[in-house]
């Protein structure tokens, strides 16, 4: 078994466990809308951290997880947690880019045989003819549920403490989801961010990833505003180890990044 690096976060009663499959820096070549003036303030050698983290969630009895990765250590890090595949009830799907959807097949087989894989409509229907994507999309078809996220603030649970909202942009369907339990909530927020200590203290900076950039800026001031102003954490795909931490608002559109 390979190192395995994980991070548990409690919701209430729900169990948030970061499952880690790498750690690296970013160049910043790769970034959108980003002063020279701001480049040398917050990124002076020309990088960024960060992650690329799924997250499972364990609540009432059930195993939901919320994208696989690449699939590269996913499942050692399931199985330190005692978490077999086919003991994965629910997959929740933020988008449909490789490095969200990668583990779901190895070697041309479904990898998660008794779990309902849920995606958004306007996701399944950009992605669904994709060369990439579909061989996944026609593996899990009888395991595929569509539906439409919130709006942002919506209470209505896609699946019990769990609520999926709109932050579309960086793909035509992205999906972030609330979790919530007696008093506490957190947000996963996907791939809002990229570069966080960036993006927090320069929303307007969006990543050459971005379908649509200045609809993925929108969603992030939006997101970032709410849970600032309602003190939500978040975790999020690509937010360094441990994936997670606290947005707060530095005024005048900006926001700083407190880590856990």
């Amino acid at each position: 078994m390979a190192a395995t690096i994980t991070h548990e976060t409690k919701v209430g009663d729900i169990t948030l466990t970061a499952l880690s499959e790498s750690q690296s820096d970013g160049k910043i070549d790769k970034l959108l809308n980003f002063s020279d003036a701001d480049k040398a303030k917050l990124a002076p050698d020309g990088t960024y951290k960060a992650g690329l983290n799924a997250f499972l969630v364990q609540s009432n009895g059930k195993n939901v997880l919320v994208d696989t990765g690449f699939g590269t250590n996913l499942f050692d890090n399931l199985a330190s947690l005692n978490v077999k595949p086919e003991n994965v009830d629910t997959i929740l799907l933020t988008h449909m880019h490789p490095d969200h959807i990668g583990g779901l097949l190895k070697d041309g087989k479904v990898t998660f045989p008794d779990s309902r894989i849920y995606v958004s409509q306007k996701e399944y229907e950009y992605w669904k003819d994709n060369e990439k994507v579909k061989p996944i999309l026609d593996a899990y078809r009888d395991q595929i549920t569509r539906f439409v996220p919130e709006e942002i603030g919506s209470d209505k649970d896609l699946l019990p403490g769990i609520d999926a909202w709109q932050a579309y942009g960086h793909t035509p369907g992205h999906t972030v989801y609330f979790l919530h339990s007696k008093n506490s909530s957190l947000l996963i927020i996907a791939d809002l961010t990229h570069a966080v200590y960036i993006q927090a203290a320069v929303p307007d900076v969006a990543i050459t990833y971005d379908v649509d950039p200045q609809m993925a800026v929108k969603s992030r001031k939006a997101i970032f505003d709410y849970v600032s102003a309602n003190k939500i954490p978040v975790a999020g795909m690509h937010v360094p180890f441990p994936g997670s931490g606290k947005l707060l608002s530095a005024g005048n559109g900006s926001f700083t990044f407190q880590p856990d």
